[in-house]
């Protein structure tokens, strides 16, 4: 249980941070604000599966109470975690391909950013900034 919990606080840690670098306004986001930088593999990794988990719990429980129960298929509770997710989850995958040396825009090739997500970081400092402590 202990893994799990540390998993959550992770996650939760950089939706913090994200939403923590908007703060400036339209400052924040001409200065890079939460898409500069860079995200080590481990933190990516434990961000985006923590996101999917949740994701899928939501679904399980959407499709018990409002299919299995009231007969609709509608998705709010999803839809609502998704949206909130959103802004983290681009910056969190820009921010990785920035620590492979790679510019934000590959994120728009969906087969190929999965392959240099997985690719290790830069060992050394590059444009994007300083080599970032991951997790243990």
């Amino acid at each position: 249980m202990e893994p799990i919990k540390g998993w959550f606080q992770v996650w939760l840690e950089y939706i913090k941070e994200v939403y923590g670098a908007l703060k400036g306004g339209k400052a924040a986001l001409e200065s890079g604000g939460p898409f500069s930088g860079r995200i080590g593999i481990r933190r990516f990794w434990t961000f985006t599966l923590v996101t999917i988990v949740i994701s899928i719990v939501l679904l399980a429980i959407e499709g018990v109470i409002f299919i299995g129960v009231l007969g609709i298929f509608v998705t709010p509770l999803s839809s609502i975690f998704g949206l909130a997710t959103l802004i983290p989850s681009i910056s969190a995958g820009i921010r990785r391909l920035h620590d492979i040396g790679k510019i934000g825009w590959w994120l728009l090739v969906p087969l190929y950013n999965i392959y240099l997500w997985i690719q290790k970081g830069d060992a050394s400092e590059n444009q994007y900034g300083p080599v970032p402590t991951d997790i243990a």
